[in-house]
């Protein structure tokens, strides 16, 4: 009896403990798509100003974004900008013009095959100056991501990249989100039209790390490391990962996936050493020595 209901009293703890760590995984998961799916939506506030102006200055982008307070109201987003298709022939003309909107050392950079190149990119820091001119649709992850999003007018999430923009010896790995932008300012009806009528990119680039760490302090606390791939876990498409690595076995850990613009993410959650004493776990020991005490107490009787 003392054994049968030890087993059923450790069943019901563990059934407690695994509904807590669920509850915790999901809490976590739930923050990420919903940042996420904010800053999607400042992307497309982007997109509404091109909509409403087709001929968007230098100083009307920058005065946009300083309203939005992105770094204050969005922190994990390493900034917001607009990259512009260049159509053979209006290389010089766009450099002349941004020169003469203050961009004094603008020129493009990779301007080989088809060029869409960042021409604004707000707050505009060390890191994201360095980011003008260059040209994201030379890139395979990007330019999957741009051409996906053209052809459905749709955000795209990016698979993983290093950014343009990583000029220190702290590099993460990074992804970049884009809303696109046509002629006309609305979606036109046809692949061929969307293909034909494309202007440019309303775009965010983010990094991992400062991301992630923005959006889940709570899941540290609550004693989880996390990895985020993706897709398929492997060392290629890490992202990002809290701890470096996962130390140990352990009983509770759960995988989610993450379905954002057009991409998956998967994320492994794992309890770190000292999670799992956060519980009842006393109450079964203390079962089975009281239960033992009464068995050898009616055995000498």
């Amino acid at each position: 009896m003392t054994a049968a209901g030890g087993y059923q009293i450790e069943q019901g703890r563990l059934a407690r403990e695994r509904m807590r760590f669920d509850a915790v995984v999901d809490q976590a998961n739930d923050a990420v798509a919903g940042r996420l799916e904010t800053y999607i939506a400042v992307l497309r506030a982007g997109a509404g100003l091109f909509a409403a102006s087709q001929d968007v200055s230098l100083a009307e982008f920058r005065a946009f974004a300083e309203r939005v307070e992105l770094t204050h109201r969005y922190p994990g987003i390493q900034g917001i900008g607009y990259s512009v298709r260049v159509a053979p022939g209006e290389a010089e003309g766009l450099i002349a013009r941004m020169r003469a909107e203050g961009a004094r050392d603008f020129k493009l950079q990779n301007p080989d095959g088809e060029v869409h190149a960042i021409i604004y990119l707000e707050p505009l820091d060390l890191r994201n100056a360095v980011a003008l001119g260059f040209n994201m649709h030379r890139f395979p992850a990007r330019r999957e991501a741009m051409d996906r999003a053209r052809d459905t007018g749709l955000p795209a999430l990016s698979g993983k990249v290093e950014l343009v923009q990583e000029v220190a010896k702290d590099k993460q790995a990074g992804f970049l989100i884009y809303e696109p932008v046509y002629r006309g300012g609305s979606v036109p009806a046809t692949l061929a039209e969307r293909r034909e009528k494309l202007q440019g990119f309303v775009y965010a680039p983010f990094r991992a790390g400062d991301l992630l760490m923005s959006v889940l302090p709570s899941a540290r606390r609550a004693g989880l490391d996390y990895a985020v791939y993706d897709g398929e876990p492997s060392a290629a498409t890490l992202l990002y990962h809290s701890s470096g690595r996962f130390a140990g076995e352990s009983s509770l850990a759960a995988t989610r996936t993450l379905d954002i613009a057009g991409r998956t993410w998967t994320v492994l959650y794992h309890a770190r050493d000292g999670y799992e004493r956060v519980s009842d776990a006393g109450l079964t020991w203390a079962f089975l020595g009281t239960g033992t005490l009464v068995t050898l107490l009616i055995g000498f009787i």
